[in-house]
C-alpha cells in the first residue's frame, strides 16, 4: 500500500526543472539591513553590522568564527540580525556605513556596530578588540565576540507591562485578545 502511495504522489522538480529556475533576487545592503531593521523591531532584537574586507585576514577570521561557533550562533540566531557590509564588493557599502555614523574609511577592519530597531548605533567595536594572540598568531577569541553581544543585546520586554497594554487596547477597540506564550526555541 506504501508503495502505491508513493507512486500516486507527483513529484515536484525533476532535474531538469531545478536547472531551469532562476535563483530569486540578491537583496541590495540597504534592503538587507531594512529587513533587518524590521525584524529586530518586531522581535525585540539588535541588528549586527560587521564592515568586511573579503581579503584581509582578521575580516575573514572574524567572519568564520561567527559562521562555526555554537555559542556565536545561538546568540546571533535569537538576539541578532546579522548584515554583513563587503566595502570592496558592494559599491554602496561605504556609503550605507556613513548613514549609520561609521567611517569605513577611518574605522579599523573587521568592524562590528550594534544597530536598534530604528538603526541608532548602540555600540561598536573594533575586531582587533576581540583577538588573542597565540603563539605569532593573533585569532578572535569567541568569548570576547559573545560578552561583547551578550552585552549589547536588546533589553527584555516586561510580560506583564505588554500584557495590561495589549488588554487596555483590546477593551478600547471591543475586542477580544488572544495570548500566546512560548519560546523562540
Amino acid at each position: 500500500m506504501l508503495s502505491l502511495l508513493l507512486s500516486l504522489v507527483p513529484s515536484v522538480a525533476t532535474p531538469v526543472a531545478l536547472a531551469h529556475q532562476e535563483d530569486p533576487p540578491k537583496l541590495t545592503l540597504r534592503q538587507e539591513l531594512e529587513n533587518a531593521r524590521a525584524n529586530a523591531e518586531k522581535k525585540n532584537r539588535r541588528v549586527l553590522l560587521m564592515l568586511f574586507q573579503e581579503w584581509h585576514g582578521p575580516s575573514s577570521a572574524l567572519a568564520d568564527l561567527l559562521r562555526k561557533d555554537e555559542e556565536l550562533q545561538h546568540e546571533l540566531l535569537y538576539e541578532y540580525d546579522l548584515v554583513v557590509a563587503h566595502l570592496q564588493l558592494d559599491p554602496d557599502a561605504p556609503q550605507v556605513a556613513r548613514e549609520h555614523g561609521l567611517d569605513p574609511d577611518a574605522l579599523p577592519k573587521p568592524h562590528l556596530a550594534v544597530l536598534d530597531a530604528q538603526g541608532n548605533v548602540v555600540a561598536q567595536e573594533a575586531g582587533s578588540a576581540f583577538e588573542v594572540v597565540e603563539g605569532d598568531a593573533r585569532k578572535p577569541d569567541p568569548k570576547k565576540v559573545l560578552d561583547f553581544l551578550a552585552k549589547h543585546q536588546a533589553p527584555y520586554l516586561d510580560a506583564e507591562v505588554l500584557l495590561r497594554g495589549a488588554l487596555a487596547k483590546a477593551k478600547e477597540t471591543n475586542r477580544r485578545l488572544l495570548v500566546h506564550a512560548g519560546a523562540p526555541w
